[in-house]
């Protein structure tokens, strides 16, 4: 695609992206939902990074809460095109907005020297003239995710940036580390 996204949502006041089909994303998102929105029951399969939503170039009148729930992401990097860095679900709200990321299943089989979060979760950046908006409150629960890769499969924003997170409920994840099968792991 010209802006190398499968889904390129960037202005709508009330977005619902509901029981899709998506694969093969270039960079930056297959998905991208930028002024947030629900995103619930998705297969996504095989794209750079699976989903994203809330953009520091979203126009912020348009900023609404965030529901990311029920999707299925897989991953395999090699499947990915090359430089493909497999970011799984990622959440940003504003000052104004909840977001909750919650009962889905991320499966990334990355080899140990690539690959970014399977869940992530944080605030508005700056953009332009735009300040950064810290996120006031997200829930990041019941979700499962099972990588071969190391490092951080949760990742919330600390309270300290900007663009970070000042409340955060975690619970109930399942969060398994696995090399069994996986070439060069």
């Amino acid at each position: 695609t010209w802006f190398d996204r499968n889904c390129y949502l960037s202005a709508a006041a009330e977005l619902d992206f509901d029981r899709n089909i998506v694969a093969r994303g270039g960079g930056g998102s297959s998905i991208q939902m930028r002024t947030g929105g629900r995103a619930e029951g998705n297969l996504l399969l095989w794209n750079h990074q699976a989903l994203s939503s809330g953009h520091g170039q979203a126009d912020r009148s348009l900023l609404q809460d965030t529901l990311i729930r029920g999707n299925c992401v897989l991953h395999d990097d090699h499947l990915l095109p090359p430089g493909g860095f497999g970011i799984g679900l990622a959440m940003a709200v504003g000052n104004e907005q909840i977001g909750d990321l919650i009962d889905n299943v991320v499966v990334h089989m990355h080899r140990p020297n690539n690959g970014g979060g399977h869940l992530v979760g944080g605030g508005i950046p700056a953009h332009g003239s735009l300040p950064a908006e810290a996120a006031m409150h997200l829930r990041i629960a019941d979700n499962v995710v099972v990588t071969a890769k190391g490092g951080p499969s949760l990742t919330v924003a600390s309270s300290a940036a900007a663009d970070g997170v000042l409340s955060c409920e975690v619970g109930g994840n399942a969060i398994a580390l696995t090399t069994s099968g996986v070439a060069g792991a």
